[in-house]
């Protein structure tokens, strides 16, 4: 047969899609793909029909797919780039600089709102009152999805972190249910008991990890999933004629820039009434001066920096998912999450054990399986045949 990469097939015919023109309404974004620091993405492409079965779910041929188009493969370096500079970029400034998440959300969500309202021309969706009421309330789980997730970052190493991320389709599946009703099949989630068993087993194998701070990894993964399933549920059913990529987040981005100030509040009158109990007036003082934090010109240049970051991280979001299939964004967000984990473990953890070795090594199995049997489920739910 007449291998991919001998002939030029549009991306578009791949997926039995129409091909992408100016006046084509952009595609709407899965809940996943919006969040600055998700790891797995999950898309509703339509089936493809125009390739044969032996090859539509190979490695091989995805690849040769790929390099076949030199856009397509533009797109994907610069995703696969930009989310792993931005996850160690985070990582520096939250632990090595001492910048707290709150005036990093911040900074990050001023700028991806200057960049939208940029590409959107200063133009806003006009919403009616109980929409612009529950995009309000939905922009405070945004907000405090991406705070916590730094939270999450600065107390905890970047390998566990990622791992604890591989739990989402865990809680995603229970508030979908919850809230819009859908009930996942059992061939779906069971990959995720391994996923689990590796987290247990990576959170076993560190060695300086506090309460607090596992308590904060687990619970950001609980309100990102929440996030993820409110903002599939306002993009792809309640405000799917009115809301688009850009102009939900020149939305969502101002918005939650406020909350996020609202949040430095509420955890700012917390940290006072904590201080307020101690009895230990030098043991205090000692922590103030850890804690203080130098701003000058280069801090403030930098966060600027990871805020067009930020913005970036979005558009590469935006374009890798209007040009490829949910299969190839599975396999880059599985690669960028096993990279990031062993990155991190080899480079800045050197305590790490044989146990928390196998425990990644378990969940990346676990999330894999999991993202290739999601892909099964969907292309047969369209009427394609699985591959055995």
């Amino acid at each position: 047969p007449t291998s991919i990469s001998s002939r030029f097939i549009p991306m578009a015919h791949i997926r039995g899609e129409r091909e992408f023109t100016p006046s084509n309404k952009l595609p709407l974004l899965e809940s996943r793909t919006i969040d600055i620091l998700e790891q797995n993405v999950d898309t509703n492409s339509p089936p493809a029909t125009s390739i044969p079965r032996t090859s539509s779910l190979s490695a091989h041929a995805w690849m040769q797919s790929i390099l076949a188009q030199r856009d397509i493969l533009m797109w994907c370096v610069y995703w696969f780039t930009a989310n792993l500079i931005i996850t160690f970029y985070n990582k520096h400034v939250l632990s090595s600089l001492n910048v707290s998440p709150l005036v990093n959300t911040f900074v990050h969500m001023s700028c991806t709102f200057v960049g939208c309202a940029i590409v959107q021309k200063g133009v806003f969706p006009k919403l009616t009152r109980d929409e612009f009421a529950r995009i309000v309330l939905y922009a405070f789980i945004f907000a405090l999805n991406i705070v916590w997730c730094q939270y999450a970052i600065k107390l905890t190493t970047l390998s566990l972190n990622q791992v604890c991320r591989a739990m989402t389709p865990l809680f995603q599946a229970t508030f979908s249910y919850l809230i819009a009703n859908q009930i996942h099949s059992f061939y779906t989630l069971l990959p995720l008991l391994p996923v689990c068993c590796g987290v247990a087993m990576t959170v076993r194998s560190e060695l300086n990890l506090g309460r607090i701070a596992l308590v904060i990894a687990l619970s950001s993964v609980v309100v990102s999933a929440l996030k993820g399933v409110l903002s599939m549920k306002i993009l792809q059913q309640d405000l799917k004629s009115k809301l688009q990529e850009y102009s939900f987040l020149v939305l969502v981005t101002p918005l939650a820039a406020m909350w996020t100030l609202v949040l430095e509040c509420l955890f700012w009158f917390f940290y006072e009434t904590q201080s307020a109990a101690e009895d230990d007036s030098m043991h205090m003082q000692q922590e103030d001066k850890e804690h203080r934090v130098r701003w000058d010109m280069q801090l403030w240049l930098l966060l600027l920096l990871g805020g067009v970051m930020a913005f970036g991280v979005n558009v590469a979001s935006i374009g890798t998912v209007k040009r490829t299939s949910a299969t190839s964004m599975g396999v880059m967000a599985n690669s960028k999450q096993a990279i990031t984990i062993f990155g991190s473990m080899v480079f800045a953890e050197k305590d790490w054990t044989v146990l928390k070795l196998v425990g990644v090594v378990i969940t990346l199995f676990g999330a894999s399986w999991y993202s290739y049997r999601k892909e099964m489920e969907r292309k047969q739910k369209h009427g394609m045949p699985a591959q055995k």
